[in-house]
């Protein structure tokens, strides 16, 4: 394979696969969709779990 061939295949996958491309900034963002919606899935549950506690707390100190 000559040189210029070598850097027409590697300019040509760059352009498809990078970040820039149809397909990496789709992949990006499905993993920032899916980073998100676990981050607010832990923290909605730390908040229930420290609701909770917070109840049974106020229960404990009535008693």
């Amino acid at each position: 394979m000559e040189e210029s061939d070598e850097m027409k295949y590697a300019e040509m996958f760059s352009k498809w696969y990078s970040w820039g491309s149809p397909v990496g900034l789709g992949i990006f963002f499905i993993s920032l969709a899916i980073s998100t919606m676990l981050i607010c899935t832990a923290v909605k549950k730390l908040m229930e779990v420290g609701q909770k506690g917070f109840e049974i707390e106020q229960k404990i100190n009535k008693e």
